[in-house]
């Protein structure tokens, strides 16, 4: 078996030249017309006391981040309690002057420490899961030199 679509002629289509001619002025000056916008505040959906830039940021603000909750907070999830304090930056760390992941006290970096003084006064703790005060190292717990 063999097909095929027999052979037809198309009939020849000519459109003619359009003319268009365009004239325009104008006294009123320019025309701004947005179609949406954002406000003069940096960040998305903060609700903080000074400008913080980032998504879903409170308290008292000047951070950057996303969902930060205090005073100068950076990062992801970080968080104190007082919402004018503040001064962290990582992940997840919950009081003031840490930096790092998942830290909790004051004066804390490195990785899943806590300080033993509270959540405002400085621990001096650095490293890896220590516990305590003045402390540096891994697994350590207590109060250093």
């Amino acid at each position: 078996m063999s097909g095929g679509t027999p052979p037809f002629d198309l009939p020849t289509v000519v459109i003619d030249r359009i003319p268009v001619e365009l004239h325009a002025s104008t006294t009123i000056g320019p025309v701004s017309l947005p179609i949406f916008g954002f406000g003069g505040a940096p960040g998305f959906g903060n609700d903080t006391t000074a400008p913080s830039s980032g998504f879903f940021n409170t308290g008292g603000g000047g951070g950057s981040g996303f969902s930060n909750s205090g005073s100068g907070m950076s990062g992801v999830l970080n968080a104190i309690s007082d919402p004018l304090l503040g001064s962290a930056s990582g992940f997840a760390n919950f009081g003031t002057q840490l930096s790092g992941i998942l830290n909790r006290g004051a004066g804390i970096s490195g990785v899943y420490n806590t300080g033993t003084l509270g959540l405002v006064t400085s621990a001096f703790v650095s490293g890896f899961m220590n516990v305590g005060q003045q402390l540096s190292g891994l697994l350590f717990a207590g109060t250093g030199p």
